[in-house]
């Protein structure tokens, strides 16, 4: 998963005064943002970010299996429970 994949709660868009020296920043939802223009960036909630880096360590962890060592399931669940300091059994 990329982080562009992660679907985003919200959208800030920031974007200047006619006289471009001020900024202002909206939150808006995508439709809005992107009637508005200006930088646009993706606004995650936590839980999401949270999800991403656990797919990420995953991911990590298959690469290891595939190419250096075996890893098994104990072994990855003690190497999250490690990081994200939470019993990932059931994710």
């Amino acid at each position: 998963m990329k982080p562009s994949e992660i679907e985003a709660y919200a959208y800030e868009v920031i974007y200047p005064d006619c006289d471009g020296e001020l900024f202002f920043t909206l939150y808006l939802a995508k439709e809005r943002a992107a009637e508005v223009g200006g930088d646009i960036r993706m606004l995650h909630t936590s839980e999401q970010m949270q999800q991403y880096a656990k797919e990420c360590v995953r991911a990590s962890l298959k690469i290891l299996d595939n190419a250096i060592l075996p890893i098994f399931e104990d072994d990855e669940r003690v190497v999250m429970q490690k990081i994200f300091g939470e019993d990932t059994k059931n994710d």
